[in-house]
């Protein structure tokens, strides 16, 4: 499900929400900002990680240990990307 929305970052800058994808539990949520995808961790309310790049889409996995995103680099290929979802114990180490 995708969905268009108007949110804050940290800083306080409003920024434009182009998709969401909740994990499977319901406790991490990926959202596409303007400068990339940010995974949020949603009790407490953090950011666990970000990626520096703008797929259209991108869903979690079903055990929801993987994002997955097809990424078009441009050249007329595309791509099916895999990022390893960090959890909040985890988060420290990939930042």
């Amino acid at each position: 499900m995708c969905h268009r929305a108007k949110g804050r970052s940290s800083g306080g800058k409003e920024q434009k929400i182009e998709a969401l994808a909740f994990s499977p539990d319901g406790k991490t949520l990926a959202a596409r900002l303007w400068d990339g995808i940010g995974l949020f961790n949603l009790a407490p309310a953090k950011m666990l990680f970000r990626l520096a790049l703008t797929p259209s889409c991108f869903a979690f996995s079903p055990d929801g240990m993987i994002l997955a995103a097809p990424m078009d680099w441009g050249d007329g290929k595309t791509e099916l990307c895999l990022w390893f979802a960090p959890r909040d114990d985890e988060a420290g180490l990939q930042k």
